[in-house]
């Protein structure tokens, strides 16, 4: 088994899942913390979705705008300039200096650099998906692109490939917008975006009730973790409150 960067860590004593679970294979296991729904996002916010999100850097090689930039582009000259007369494609976290949004599509785009917590967190929750626009290779065998987090965390989906749930496996169908074969990210994102409002929420329920189970499952595997190192968490301490 390829221990990977985590099995190289100082003091980090790698044991196989396989003795806890009895799973061939396994996800990271990690904690999706649910407080930001209360903390940062405001209630009943479903109703007023409008628009997808692209989260984290512009570094061009970690995400591919250009390719946007393109289906963007090609969409309104088949379509018409008000075929996107609602169409709003935020862009959060680390812009680059040398990033730039084209005149002609500038329109369409908004730009977040560096938002605090609540404006990423907000902004985020309010779209109707959120585009994982990869295009390092390294994202599909060895690299988490926080594209996953970000749904988890503000319980919207991501618009996702079958090479992205090959390579994600811990995202469920019913939790994503799925790309089918054939089509574009934007040609999924017009359809996610058609969708009734009734699978519009069932979708975001669902990643809510994955995440929900993703932490179930993190939570006892590392009490058992725990209880086989012969340490019972303190019922008073934070780890215990956690698992």
């Amino acid at each position: 088994m390829d221990k990977g960067w985590i099995g190289s860590m100082e003091g980090f004593n790698w044991r196989d899942v396989k003795q806890f679970d009895q799973e061939e294979k396994f996800d990271l296991v990690w904690f999706i913390s649910p407080e930001w729904d209360a903390k940062y996002i405001s209630s009943g916010s479903e109703g007023c979705l409008s628009g997808f999100s692209i989260a984290g850097s512009t570094d061009s090689s970690l995400r591919n705008y250009t390719r946007m930039w393109e289906q963007i582009r090609s969409y309104k000259q088949q379509q018409g300039a008000a075929a996107l007369a609602n169409f709003k494609l935020n862009i959060l976290g680390q812009i680059m200096d040398n990033f730039t949004v084209p005149d002609d599509l500038r329109s369409y785009v908004q730009l977040h650099k560096s938002p605090s917590d609540p404006v990423f967190y907000e902004v985020n929750h309010h779209c109707y998906g959120i585009v994982p626009a990869l295009s390092n290779p390294a994202y599909y065998t060895s690299k988490l692109t926080s594209a996953v987090i970000t749904s988890l965390m503000t319980g919207v989906p991501v618009i996702a490939d079958a090479a992205f749930l090959s390579a994600y496996s811990m995202m469920e169908p019913a939790a994503v917008f799925e790309q089918q074969q054939g089509e574009s990210e934007l040609d999924a994102m017009f359809r996610a975006a058609a969708q009734p409002a009734e699978q519009v929420l069932r979708t975001r329920a669902a990643v809510q009730q994955l995440r929900r189970k993703m932490n179930a499952r993190a939570s006892s595997l590392i009490l058992r973790w725990l209880l086989d190192k012969g340490l019972v968490p303190d019922a008073a301490s934070d780890i215990a409150k956690i698992l």
